[in-house]
C-alpha cells in the first residue's frame, strides 16, 4: 500500500471494503475492480486483521461484563445470607427468651437455684447458624478472589490468541487459495 497518496488508500480502502464483507476472495475482487490481485490481497490482510482485532476487543470487554455480573452475584448472595442468619440470631434470641421466661416462672413457683435446668440452646439453629456462617465465609473468600483476579488469566490469553491465530491461518489459506 505504499506509493500512494494516504487519500487513494482511503479511496481504495472505501472502494474494496464491501467486497470483503460480501465474503468474496482477493481474487474476484481483483476481477471485478481492475486492481491487482496482489494489491486487493493486501487490503484483504488488513481488513481481516481488523475484524481480528475487533473481535478481540469485543472478547475483553464481554470478559469484564461477565466479571462485573460475577461480582454482582456475589453481592446478591451475600444480601441473603446475611438476612438468613439474622432471622437465626431472632430466632436464638427469641428461644432464649422463651428459656428465661420458664426459668423466671420456675423461681416464682420455688424452685431452688440448684434444681434449675441449664440452658440448652436449639440444636437445628446452632447447626444452621454455623452452616451459613461458613457459606458466608467461603463466598467471602471468592468473592475477593474475582475482585483481584486478571480479567484474562495467561492460560485463557494464550489460547484465545491461539484460536485467533489459527482464524487467521484459516483465512489466508482460504484467501490465497481462492486466488491462484
Amino acid at each position: 500500500m505504499t506509493g500512494k497518496s494516504k487519500e487513494e488508500q482511503i479511496q481504495m480502502e472505501n472502494e474494496l471494503r464491501p467486497y470483503y464483507k460480501m465474503g468474496l476472495s482477493a481474487w474476484d475482487a481483483s476481477q471485478r475492480t481492475g486492481h491487482s490481485y496482489n494489491t486487493c490481497r493486501k487490503y484483504w490482510d488488513v481488513f481481516h486483521d481488523q475484524v481480528i482485532e475487533e473481535e478481540e476487543k469485543d472478547i475483553a470487554i464481554r470478559q469484564r461484563e461477565v466479571i462485573a455480573q460475577f461480582k454482582t452475584s456475589y453481592g446478591e448472595v451475600t444480601f441473603n445470607l446475611n438476612a438468613q442468619l439474622n432471622e437465626i440470631i431472632g430466632l436464638k434470641q427469641s428461644h432464649k427468651k422463651k428459656w428465661n421466661d420458664e426459668l423466671e416462672k420456675l423461681r416464682k413457683n420455688g424452685t431452688k437455684s440448684d434444681d434449675l435446668p441449664l440452658y440448652k440452646p436449639d440444636k437445628f439453629l446452632e447447626d444452621k447458624f454455623t452452616e451459613i456462617n461458613k457459606i458466608l465465609t467461603d463466598v467471602a473468600e471468592k468473592r475477593a478472589n474475582a475482585l483481584i483476579a486478571p480479567y484474562i488469566d495467561e492460560e485463557t490469553e494464550s489460547s484465545t490468541l491461539k484460536r485467533l491465530q489459527d482464524r487467521i491461518r484459516e483465512e489466508k489459506d482460504k484467501h490465497g487459495k481462492l486466488g491462484k
